[in-house]
């Protein structure tokens, strides 16, 4: 049996699912009368046809989030690594096989690791950052400002887990901003988020503001492995004070009281 499948599975605090107990370290399999049984050693499990949400299946998941769906992480649930062996059958967020090995105990402090990775991985899909390091790649005089610059820095506001990001793009001088794998253009559109830009471009779809500024100065940001350029946090800020002090700075006005507040 070479087809093994890494996944989660969660029980109750005896380390109990649907009155089945398991133990870390051992494996399990469904007889032929679907019965839930220990694996003995050197037995060897035939490929039965597995179907999930029934008895022909011991149920798990191949990512950890999916499994809180079922067991909740409410402090008496557990949650292990396992190994699913032979055939797999996976709808929507469930995974079933009729054999599966207990691997290991994961930690109440490596699932909330585990669970700040995944947030951290899905605001950086939000901010666009794949596309801002392409960007800045084939682009080397680029400059990002404005939210994502502040995300790179360390910041985290409310509204980057539900509202939309936009690019606020700064350029030493004119240049058209070229991207090998997405699809640029000019907009018509005259709104901006901050009056001292000068060009809206959208980047697949996504508004970008972009200003001209020979003298613009920027940091360098490592975040997971790739180094930005970006405009230094303090003259975020001040841009932001502006804005908040201007008609319809609501946003920016929200923004630094939420960074003030947060401080300890």
């Amino acid at each position: 049996m070479n087809e093994i499948t890494n996944g989660f599975k969660g029980t109750d605090a005896n380390l109990a699912c649907k009155d089945i107990k398991y133990e870390v370290g051992k494996t399990y399999f469904l007889d032929e009368k679907d019965k839930v049984q220990e694996l003995p050693q050197g037995y060897s499990v035939i490929k039965n046809k597995v179907e999930i949400c029934s008895k022909q299946a011991i149920h798990f998941c191949q990512e950890l989030q999916s499994v809180f769906e079922f067991y909740p992480t409410n402090g008496t649930n557990r949650f292990f690594k396992v190994e699913a062996l032979g055939q797999v059958e996976t709808k929507g967020s469930k995974s079933g096989a009729r054999c599966i090995r207990f691997v290991e105990e994961i930690s109440a402090k490596e699932i909330e690791q585990l669970i700040k990775d995944k947030e951290e991985e899905r605001l950086d899909k939000k901010m666009h950052l794949e596309i801002v390091r392409e960007l800045q790649e084939q682009n080397p005089t680029l400059i990002i400002g404005g939210s994502i610059s502040l995300y790179l820095q360390g910041v985290r506001l409310e509204r980057f887990k539900t509202g939309s990001v936009d690019y606020d793009i700064i350029l030493p001088y004119y240049t058209r901003i070229t991207s090998t794998n997405h699809k640029i253009q000019d907009t018509d559109e005259e709104e901006f988020s901050g009056s001292d830009f000068e060009q809206k471009l959208e980047i697949d779809g996504v508004k970008a503001d972009v200003r001209i500024s020979p003298t613009e100065r920027y940091e360098l940001t490592e975040h997971k492995g790739f180094t930005y350029k970006t405009v230094p946090l303090l003259v975020t800020l001040e841009a932001k004070v502006r804005y908040g002090l201007k008609k319809g700075g609501e946003k920016h006005k929200a923004d630094i009281k939420e960074m003030i507040l947060k401080q300890k």
